[in-house]
């Protein structure tokens, strides 16, 4: 499963402080939050394998499935949990396409899948940006390995989604207030439906009582002529 090739400790270290940052950012809630913890440790670590091994492993990627999956149930609601489950499928349904046109490996659609629907969870946005920005990466690193003469050497794709899911969170912003960090630091307010009762209720009484002063001064005038 593993390749020879260790990372570096500096770089892992970033990479892990800025995904923290980023997830508290963008995360919806507490269960958003661990599914993207889930999958950039899941992610970072067949990226690298991909990288230098030209595959993705089944072990590391299919087992994050039904975990981000459980984690879902447990944290969205249904039409979030319909727009996570659609943007997979399209994911598999694109992705699967180019396997049939050999541009690359199976490996490469089930990762795809799973970073659409934890993506998916948070917009629709950011899974398509994700995409295009996979597919950027991925073409310029082809158009680089053609132009240096080696435009039928296979290249690993896994790094490029990465970085397209990646980009994603940094450019699809979450709303103030609606992200894991706004939600800690929301004061408890009243709700808009329990203030609106009250508002019409006060409005009412002002009306009714104008509308008795005006009778009277009608009434008070009408005696006097």
């Amino acid at each position: 499963m593993a390749t020879n090739r260790a990372p570096n400790a500096y770089a892992l270290t970033a990479l892990t402080c800025t995904a923290v940052l980023i997830t508290v950012a963008q995360a919806i809630n507490l269960w958003h939050a661990m599914a993207l913890f889930l999958v950039i440790a899941v992610g970072v670590a067949a990226g690298w394998i991909d990288a230098y091994e030209h595959r993705l492993p089944d072990v590391l990627i299919v087992p994050t499935y039904p975990l981000v999956g459980a984690l879902l149930l447990a944290g969205a609601s249904p039409p979030v949990i319909v727009r996570a489950a659609v943007c997979a499928a399209a994911a598999w349904a694109i992705f699967s396409l180019a396997v049939l046109a050999g541009h690359m490996g199976f490996g490469d659609v089930k990762l795809a899948g799973l970073l659409a629907m934890v993506l998916g969870w948070g917009s629709w946005e950011s899974a398509v940006v994700a995409f295009v920005a996979a597919s950027v990466a991925g073409g310029l690193y082809a158009v680089t390995l053609f132009l240096r003469g080696r435009g039928a050497q296979r290249f690993a794709f896994g790094p490029a989604l990465l970085l397209g899911g990646l980009t994603a969170l940094v450019v699809v912003l979450v709303p103030a207030g609606e992200n894991i960090g706004g939600l800690a630091g929301r004061k408890t307010e009243p709700s808009s439906s329990n203030i609106r009762p009250l508002h019409d209720a006060a409005t009412t009484r002002v009306n009714r009582r104008g509308h008795s002063i005006a009778d009277i001064v009608e009434r008070g005038t009408g005696n006097d002529l």
